[in-house]
């Protein structure tokens, strides 16, 4: 039994790694190609810093490392843009650091660089007491496919497009990404990014760490004790691994979810369930009746107040455009990756419908 689950885990861990590698290149392919969109949404950066951190704080679990944050008071309560590809950038610099970092510390401060009428621009810096760089690689290691060199690519794995999305992120921030380091000392990460500000209850905002809408959960996406109830979605997915795992990423926030394998099978419990149904994720590559045309038909039945969630392996400009034009909400890629999902269905669900 114990062979096994050594098994089972490095079989997991070189899953995780595939798809890490593979979002990485998708991620950089869009970029580079234009077709990179930006969410400008409410959220709380409070709440999305303490979520970041507890989501890398397993990555050094069994290292003698403290890992805090600390926000100004100075930094707006609400900011206004992609909370998403915020929190990607932050995972990806305290990752880095967790990797490279034995011992000492990990800090996360967030501070605030300058505020102008309905604009604010924020800096995020990333220290930690790890092995440090030296001062004329700095450079080179935003570039693509780059790291310090290949030993620390076997010792620490990673595929050296992280630090280059960052920077290419940032950009799409109207920002920037940057570092100082001494070897052996550690180093020093800094993302600046501007944003929008805005006032409002607490109800109108993205909270990064807890669903605004009847499902709440914990970052590691454990539903906590304050659930009242999970949101019901429709999981349309005909491939059986993809949909054990999606399913059993929203049950285990806290969400009841029912699986429709095909599109007339969909169909039947959209028409059924139309009264208690919050939310569709609707895989769009299907046989037979594939997701498009899913859609277009529950939409034709005048189910026009379920927000429906693509899923499909294609996210360019052109795919988008015909999900939205056969009646889509949204879309998410493939693979699906928790975070996203649950940021997907929390957003959704505090639309309340179309």
């Amino acid at each position: 039994m114990r062979k096994k689950r050594t098994h089972l885990k490095a079989i997991y861990t070189s899953a995780q790694a595939l798809l890490s590698l593979i979002d990485d290149i998708l991620d950089f392919s869009r970029i580079e190609a234009g077709e990179m969109r930006l969410d400008s949404v409410p959220f709380d950066p409070r709440a999305l810093v303490k979520e970041t951190c507890e989501m890398v704080r397993p990555r050094i679990h069994d290292k003698p490392i403290r890992l805090s944050f600390k926000v100004d008071h100075k930094v707006p309560k609400i900011l206004v843009g992609d909370p998403g590809r915020t929190r990607q950038v932050l995972l990806n610099l305290l990752s880095n650091a967790c990797k490279f970092t034995n011992q000492g510390h990990i800090k996360l401060r967030v501070m605030l660089k300058s505020a102008e009428e309905e604009r604010a621009r924020v800096i995020f810096r990333v220290s930690d007491s790890g092995i440090g760089i030296p001062p004329k690689r700095l450079e080179e290691i935003f570039e693509p496919f780059r790291q310090l060199d290949d030993s620390l690519r076997r010792a620490h794995g990673g595929t050296g497009l992280g630090l280059a999305i960052c920077r290419q992120l940032a950009h799409l921030m109207d920002g920037k990404v940057w570092a100082k380091s001494k070897v052996g000392k550690g180093s020093t990460f800094f993302f600046e990014a501007r944003y929008g500000i805005r006032s409002g209850e607490p109800e109108a905002f993205h909270d990064a760490s807890h669903a605004h809408g009847p499902s709440r959960a914990t970052a590691d996406g454990v539903p906590s004790k304050d659930v009242e109830r999970g949101l019901e979605i429709l999981l349309v997915e005909d491939n059986h691994l993809n949909g054990r795992l999606a399913s059993l990423m929203l049950e285990r926030a806290g969400h009841r979810v029912i699986w429709a394998q095909d599109g007339w099978e969909a169909l039947r419990v959209a028409t059924e369930r139309r009264e208690q149904l919050d939310l569709i994720l609707m895989d769009v590559e299907m046989p037979g009746m594939d997701g498009l045309e899913v859609t277009r038909r529950i939409r034709a039945l005048g189910l026009n107040g379920i927000p429906i969630v693509a899923m499909t392996a294609h996210a360019m400009k052109e795919d988008r455009e015909r999900c939205i034009s056969a009646g889509m909400n949204d879309y998410l890629s493939k693979p699906i990756r928790k975070d996203l999902l649950l940021e997907k269905v929390d957003r959704w669900s505090r639309k309340g419908g179309m």
